[in-house]
């Protein structure tokens, strides 16, 4: 006797094919869906930085926030000036930018 899929296998299964259709979009579609995840993680953690730490000078402004989130990003040996309390915000972005340019090269090839 078997037993019934439980909600999370169910769940787990749906994702995956979600993602496996997602793999047969064009590699514009694909590198649209990329960037515009990446847009929003990067205003995200902007909005976390200036949520955080309102009265700190590099995230004066939302602007100045997003800068940070952009300048981490892009590189990010821009960390050694970030505070203890900043740098798990950091590692994410660092994070997220790596892996963004992995799937963009694996869209691509």
């Amino acid at each position: 006797m078997t037993t019934p899929p439980t909600r999370r296998s169910r769940a787990l299964a749906w994702l995956t094919y979600r993602a496996d259709r997602v793999l047969d979009w064009p590699l514009a579609a694909k590198a649209a869906l990329l960037l515009a995840v990446v847009a929003v993680g990067l205003v995200a953690c902007g909005a976390l930085l200036r949520a955080a730490y309102p009265t700190d000078p590099s995230a004066h402004t939302p602007g100045d926030a997003l800068w940070w989130a952009v300048s981490l990003f892009f590189d990010p040996g821009t960390m050694v000036s970030v505070r203890p309390g900043e740098r798990l915000v950091a590692l994410w972005i660092t994070i997220s930018g790596i892996v963004s340019v992995s799937f963009l090269t694996g869209a691509v090839a």
